[in-house]
């Protein structure tokens, strides 16, 4: 499997976290203008104000339009995944179906909008929010909005050499709603607080008490309202586990010894516990000064799964050998017993260990039993299916659940997304170990499904899924509606929208009255 199968459909949203100046610049005389473009920013107004230049770097520029798709060069410029150039608003969206009277809220996703200035990476794309607005029924409205950060701007934080500055965050990764605020997510920032109707309101820091990066994957506790994050850096201190309580204020803040500078996208939380994921992907402070790409597998570092209480001052927590692997994102994880904890994720055998983009084989769905009692653990793979971007719906998180969901990864070396090779969904029933799949049809790509509970909800798959889905016919995405409890079955809803939906990272379902 090349770098395009797995970087598409995996958890590709890590890398967010380098920062432009890694990776390099584009080739400009002007400071102001070059800090822009490599931010992402295309729009020609935005650069206007950045610098004098703007017009012959724009016209230099050679940036792709939607009428004319690349089908050359480094696949993040190809196809669906080149940027959007503009910003739009459609209302009145055709649907065909009906769309659940219940789903009244707007589904918002990020990811990064590559240019060819940014092409020495599809992670350092500056975020570009995409919103469908629902009401009883009726698609409101679609809206696609830059999150217009200082980095947009050109108002750089970071410094050579040295790992980027929490102020420099491009909001590219993932979103979270809690306590009303939405945060679009980029891990090693600050978060960047956006409203449902995608508007820019600038970086939150929980008034001040956040002086450290935001994980792009925060928890939820189902039950207590509480949302938990972690933070990972390049410099000591490794690790930091943060508490924030029902109305949204930061009440702890607790270190996490751990024996180097690992890459941790994802971790996790039980009803008592928080899960980290201590595994050889490493920083390297020598190929970062050298603006190489920083983060490599390590031979050496071992793997390792650590459990700590969530709620104590991190000082208890044990770790637990596994076998050496990457896993981008976790599933779930639960309680099994006083001293067991069970954790389910998608694993691959290695990660980046010739050059950070290759990967020899697509994620699997894997299961670690941790045994705190023995200190022992087993493991082994669900299933024989492929699998990322996993999910299941939130009043199971940290507990014991029945069903996950997800999408296909392909082992082409063709490139599964850019080739439309993959075109499927997945229900995982982890009870049964059996999968459900709803196949997409020939050159129809999906994003992420997000589950939205079904009002009443009396089952775990009472609800609906959401994902966006690419249509390389028309070159235009559709907000494709699922029932979860009829997973293979026809889509509920299909809402047509006025252009493509570049491929992103990661959803979010904002529901209002």
């Amino acid at each position: 499997m090349n770098r395009r199968s797995f970087m598409q459909v995996s958890g590709v949203a890590a890398f967010g976290t380098l920062g432009t100046r890694w990776l390099g610049g584009c080739a400009t005389n002007d400071p102001a203008v070059t800090a822009a473009i490599d931010a992402g920013v295309t729009d020609s107004a935005v650069l206007a104000e950045v610098g004098a230049e703007v017009g012959a770097e724009v016209g230099a520029a050679d940036v792709w339009t939607d009428a004319n798709l690349r089908s050359t060069g480094p696949w993040w410029l190809q196809g669906n995944y080149g940027p959007v150039t503009d910003e739009i608003e459609s209302t009145s969206l055709e649907v065909q179906g009906s769309i659940p009277p219940e789903l009244t809220g707007t589904y918002l996703r990020t990811g990064p909008n590559p240019t060819k200035e940014d092409s020495t990476h599809w992670f350092l794309g500056h975020g570009m929010l995409h919103g469908v607005r629902l009401e009883k029924g009726k698609a409101v409205w679609y809206r696609n909005r830059w999150a217009k950060t200082d980095l947009l701007a050109g108002k750089s934080q970071s410094q050579p050499g040295l790992p980027p500055s929490i102020l420099d965050t491009q909001a590219n990764t993932a979103l979270v709603h809690h306590a009303g605020k939405v945060l679009a997510l980029y891990e090693v920032a600050l978060p960047f607080e956006v409203t449902p109707d995608l508007e820019s309101k600038g970086l939150w820091d929980f008034g001040k008490k956040l002086a450290r990066p935001m994980t792009a994957h925060p928890k939820i506790d189902p039950v207590t309202g509480e949302m938990y994050f972690h933070g990972y850096a390049a410099l000591p201190p490794y690790l930091t586990l943060h508490r924030v309580d029902k109305a949204g204020a930061l009440v702890s803040s607790v270190e996490i010894a751990v024996k180097g500078a690992s890459m941790m996208h994802d971790f996790a939380i039980t009803e008592t516990r928080a899960v980290f994921l201590d595994l050889p992907v490493i920083f390297d402070l020598g190929f970062a000064l050298k603006g190489q790409f920083p983060y490599k597998w390590s031979n050496d570092y071992g793997g390792r799964i650590g459990v700590c209480k969530r709620d104590g001052d991190g000082k208890d927590i044990v770790w637990l050998d596994v076998s050496p692997c990457y896993v981008f994102h976790i599933l779930n994880v639960y309680d099994a017993g006083p001293d067991q904890v069970v954790v389910e994720g998608c694993r691959v055998n290695k990660l980046w260990v010739d050059e950070p983009t290759t990967i020899a084989e697509s994620p699997k769905l894997w299961r670690w039993t941790l045994d705190l009692k023995t200190n022992k653990v087993s493991e082994g793979a669900l299933g024989d299916v492929n699998f990322e971007f996993p999910s299941v719906t939130n009043s199971v998180r940290g507990r014991k659940h029945r069903f996950g969901y997800g999408l296909e990864p392909n082992d082409s070396t063709n490139g599964a997304l850019v080739t439309g090779q993959i075109q499927r969904l997945h229900k995982f029933d982890v009870t049964t170990g059996n999968t459900a799949n709803w196949d997409l049809g020939k050159g129809r790509q999906p994003d992420e499904p997000f589950f939205v509970p079904a009002a009443g909800a009396k089952n775990e798959d009472d609800g609906w899924l959401l994902s966006f889905v690419y249509d390389a016919a028309s070159a235009r995405s559709e907000l494709v509606i699922l029932d979860a409890a009829k997973f293979s079955g026809a889509p509920v809803a299909r809402i047509t929208l006025p252009r493509r939906v570049p491929f992103g990272f990661h959803g979010l379902w904002v529901p209002s009255a």
